[in-house]
């Protein structure tokens, strides 16, 4: 958990680079680092697996048809969907310029790909107070693993303007199938979900 000084720093940066001293932004610069799941951490879900997964299919579909920007839409949609992938603004603000291949140049990895990978992160990746420890987080790589292999049986590859010329550059389904296959790496690796 970060100190109350570390939060006012923070706070201090966000507003200056931002230029968001308004109340509207105070509960994204009050947000702290939630408790992250590790190997070990199950989280019982009655049942609902694969409500959950369809209901991630449904919203990153919906999220890319009404508001484009495949990296948030993928990104928000397993933010409503899992409930334990924490709703934290910063990492949605941070996943705008990720859409489209990363600066919509498309020569990156697919947006929706990106977003997957920041909600893997924010659920079990390592934080800065683990930042020095000697070795990587070899977890959310694993997980993230298996959403590149979902892209690539489907897709042949992550790359934004493979797969756009694959899907006649219409991406509201890529999103979709993205963020089920996060919400179901999440829901295989931390709760009692069985495919």
């Amino acid at each position: 958990m970060a100190s109350r000084t570390d939060r006012s720093r923070r706070r201090t940066f966000l507003q200056t680079v931002t230029a968001c001293g308004a109340a509207a932004c105070l509960p994204a610069l009050a947000a702290e680092t939630p408790r992250l799941l590790t190997e070990n951490d199950r989280i019982d879900i009655g049942g609902k697996g694969k409500e959950i997964i369809d209901n991630a299919y449904r919203a990153g579909r919906e999220y890319m048809e009404k508001y484009g920007n495949c990296a948030q839409s993928a990104l928000g949609a397993i933010q409503d969907s899992v409930p334990f992938v924490p709703k934290d603004e910063l990492v949605f603000l941070a996943s705008t310029p990720l859409s489209g291949g990363a600066t919509r140049t498309r020569n990156a990895s697919c947006g929706a790909f990106t977003g997957c990978g920041l909600a893997i992160g924010s659920v079990c990746g390592r934080s800065r107070a683990n930042y020095t420890a000697k070795g990587a987080a070899p977890l959310p790589g694993q997980l993230l693993l298996q959403v590149h292999d979902n892209f690539v049986s489907t897709y042949g590859n992550v790359i934004c303007t493979d797969i756009r010329t694959k899907v006649g550059g219409k991406c509201a389904d890529v999103v979709g199938k993205a963020a089920a296959w996060c919400a179901e790496a999440l829901l295989k690796q931390f709760t009692n979900y069985k495919a």
